[in-house]
């Protein structure tokens, strides 16, 4: 057995315990200004807080707010409730000085100072580990360099190695290490050495979201920021094609919408309308618009929803995840074999039951449907979503949505120690005849394998492992069974 594996099987192995999701939560320093402070967060329904932001400054970690010491130790101190609870601290954000961050990968001494001042400041503050939230390596338009591809990696192994040795040292249990990452593939490509950097993260936080918004312009008219499919799924596909574990993905999930002001009633389900402006909403104040009476509008073949309504007299169309979609994305991520969920942020949802839907709706939807290993009372409910359609038709209600079920069975991995549903993926060019459009998923080879169709670019071809089927009603590896019984099976039609 090589050192190599054993560091591999290290990392896997230290990241959550044993066999169980989880669950990362954003927490931010300014949260506190709106009244959100540490008293207020549910120590259960993460299984890791991620503390942002503190900044870059030359080799040293410094605070942002004035009373970050103390804010820090109240996140920290949830431990005492939850002692199973992890505090790990981000640096970085959109809005840090990415010019620090170039400067310091530039060599290694650098990096090792970095590294011993880095495990001082965790250590002195009692965090757990370190999330790098550098947007983005190697994007020149946000002050990189083409050389940061290869040193975010070379960064990356400089801290997991000093990380390893410390943790040895000391006696202490190992730093953890975690970046927050580009979704978008291929452009993400272009940041970040995918197959590597796997070797020393314990957790990728994919930022699956925002991946519409005001920067759009008005041409591309109204769309989801966070929508599962195709955006979401493309971008998860295309890191685990690209050679990063499906295991260490996080998939990331916003507890807040995009709106999008109009100069009339939207047609259908409002994609593509004309905006004139633009905002954006916590889940608590969306779901407060919903209960007032705006509209729910359920986008289907995207796995999120919408709301609808008047706003001073201007139609107001807001994108934006609930707890049925929350539920459909925990199931996304038990399906295709990923570590867990990640959360933009705590603050954001419905913390106080002021719309009635619980405390915490959002994310106590994933405590349920993605339970951890340390997590103390597990729920055995599991969420069974509906089939996929290829209708663009959309449902509009005033009322509160509740998923409908099927006959078919979420599968479950009955051994903790094998991932069966993940599928092993790789790129085939050039793209069949056979796919139609961009990001769709056709059969293929008997449905043992499916095709990811990238348009003319590129197809990703997947093998479904274990005695799994890809099946097209649910838009993945399947149960032999739940296969043979998909109505829209090629050559069953």
């Amino acid at each position: 057995m090589t050192p190599y594996f054993l560091l591999l099987t290290y990392l896997a192995l230290s990241v959550g315990g044993c066999y169980g999701y989880v669950r990362m939560c954003y927490y931010t320093n300014w949260a506190q200004y709106r009244g959100f402070k540490p008293n207020k967060i549910d120590p259960f329904v993460c299984t890791h807080i991620v503390y942002a932001f503190a900044k870059l400054q030359g080799t040293n970690i410094l605070d942002i707010e004035w009373n970050d010491p103390t804010i820090q130790a109240g996140v920290i101190g949830l431990k005492s409730t939850n002692p199973s609870l992890k505090v790990i601290l981000a640096i970085g954000g959109w809005n840090a000085d990415n010019t620090q961050y170039v400067n310091l990968v530039a060599n290694d001494t650098a990096m090792q100072a970095f590294a011993d001042n880095a495990i001082t400041y965790l250590r002195q503050r009692g965090f757990d580990g370190l999330d790098l939230d550098w947007e983005y390596p190697a994007n020149l338009n946000r002050r990189g360099t083409a050389a940061d591809r290869v040193q975010f990696t070379r960064w990356l192994q400089i801290l997991q190695n000093n990380f390893i040795a410390e943790s040895a040292a000391t006696n202490q249990p190992r730093l953890l290490l975690t970046a927050a990452v580009a979704a978008s593939m291929p452009t993400a490509n272009n940041y970040y050495e995918v197959a590597k950097i796997g070797n020393y993260l314990d957790i990728l936080n994919l930022m699956t979201y925002d991946f519409h918004g005001s920067w759009d312009g008005p041409s591309l008219g109204v769309q989801h920021h966070s929508a599962l499919y195709p955006e979401g799924n493309s971008s998860v596909i295309g890191w685990i094609a690209a050679g990063f574990p499906a295991n260490k993905i996080a998939m990331g999930m916003g507890a807040y919408g995009r709106s999008y002001t109009l100069n009339a009633q939207p047609t259908g389900n409002g994609i593509g309308a004309s905006p004139s402006g633009y905002s954006q909403y916590n889940y608590k104040v969306i779901c407060g618009k919903l209960n007032a009476g705006y509209q729910l509008i359920q986008l289907t073949n995207q796995g999120v929803v919408a709301a609808l309504g008047q706003k001073f007299g201007q139609w107001e169309w807001i994108g934006f995840d609930n707890p049925s979609s929350f539920a459909l994305k925990a199931n996304y991520i038990r399906v295709n074999g990923l570590a867990g969920s990640m959360v933009w942020a705590l603050d954001q949802d419905d913390e106080n039951n002021t719309c009635g839907g619980g405390n915490y709706p959002l994310l106590s939807t994933l405590q349920q449907q993605l339970p951890a290993a340390t997590d103390s009372s597990q729920s055995s409910t599991v969420y069974v979503p509906p089939s996929t359609s290829t209708s663009t038709s959309t449902t509009t209600t005033t009322t509160t949505y509740r998923p409908p079920t099927t006959s078919y069975n979420v599968p479950q991995n009955t051994n903790p120690n094998t991932t069966p549903r993940v599928p092993q993926c790789g790129m085939v060019w050039p793209v069949p005849s056979r796919c139609p459009a961009r990001n769709e998923r056709i059969p293929w080879e008997d449905n043992v394998y499916y095709l990811v169709c990238q348009a003319s670019l590129f197809a990703v071809k997947c093998r479904c492992n274990g005695n799994m089927f890809y099946n097209p009603c649910r838009g993945t590896c399947d149960f032999r069974s739940n296969y043979f019984s998909c109505p829209i099976m090629y050559g069953k039609k």
